[in-house]
């Protein structure tokens, strides 16, 4: 067989794994996304929440 058999099926597992690795990332991306924005939605619409509230320490626990 020839060397370019060889790197043309290379090639195809590259970008085959390039692929699953965008897909997961932009997955967490937006799973992230929405974690922070249901937080944000949480403290009623403010960026940040009362002190004492402790809704990151209970998400935490």
């Amino acid at each position: 067989m020839e060397n370019n058999f060889y790197n043309e099926i290379k090639s195809i597992l590259i970008n085959a794994r390039n692929k699953v690795y965008k897909t997961a990332n932009f997955a967490m991306v937006e799973a992230y996304w929405n974690i922070g924005k249901r937080i944000i939605d949480e403290q009623g619409g403010k960026d940040t929440a009362e002190y004492g509230q402790g809704l990151l320490q209970e998400l935490s626990n």
